[in-house]
Formats: C-alpha cells, structure tokens, sequence
C-alpha cells in the first residue's frame, strides 16, 4: 500500500519542488478570493521605496520656517535697536559730563576775570598821593 492510500483525505502535496513553481503567499483571508502576490522562486521582487515622512506637510513646514526666520530677523532687529539707544544714551551721559566741565572752565573763567576787574578798579579808585603838604 502507497503513503498516498494510507492518508486518505490528505491533501496531496506538489512532487517536482522545481524552480519555475509558482509559490502562494496568502493573506490570511482564507476566502475565495484570488491570491494577492504571485510569484515564482528565484525571482527578485522590488519592495516600493520607503519615502521619508516630514512632521510637517511641506506647505506648513516652509510657512514655520519663514516665520521663525522672520522672528529672528525681529529679534536681531530690536537688539540692536536696543544697542543703538544705550550707545545713544552713553553718549548723552558723556556729552552731559563734557557740559558740565565747560561749564566748570567757563565759570572758573568769569570768576578770573572779574577777580581781575575788581583789582584794577581798586586801583584806579585808590587816590594818587599828594604832594608835601
């Protein structure tokens, strides 16, 4: 008696195991419908490329970085802006000192002058001396 009798009822399995033998690949449905891939041993099979998947839709991922770029843009803009008002400020600060000094000079100057007026009219007021009485 031949293997195949004593298992009735079993599926008979493919005997020439060749290399042109399609091979099934199910999807696990079990229904009646056609396999999904088909294809023959040997055969090399192209898997799709892998595409990179972006947090962002490109769209919004270019609006994002504009707006970031132009928040930096604001950013640099208003810091030195800022820098300009303290060098402005120091300037006033030191412009504010040199006033001050001249007016120092000035006033050191006029009380010189007058110390000098003053003298020569005590001098022209001083009576010349008379002669021997």
């Amino acid at each position: 008696m031949s293997r195949a009798q004593e298992q009735e009822g079993a599926p008979e399995l493919p005997q020439s195991g060749g290399v042109e033998d399609p091979i099934t690949v199910s999807d696990g449905s079990g229904g009646d419908r056609p396999p999904m891939d088909v294809c023959t041993a040997g055969e090399e099979v192209e898997a799709p490329p892998v595409m990179e998947q972006t947090p962002w839709p490109i769209g919004l991922h270019f609006v994002e970085e504009r707006r970031k770029k132009e928040e930096e843009e604001r950013e640099r803009g208003s810091h030195q802006q800022l820098q300009e008002v303290l060098q402005q400020l120091q300037q006033g600060e030191s412009l504010e000192d040199e006033l001050e000094q001249c007016r120092q000079q000035e006033l050191l100057e006029l009380q010189r002058q007058q110390q000098q007026r003053s003298q020569q009219l005590e001098e022209q007021l001083e009576l010349p001396p008379h002669g021997p009485p």
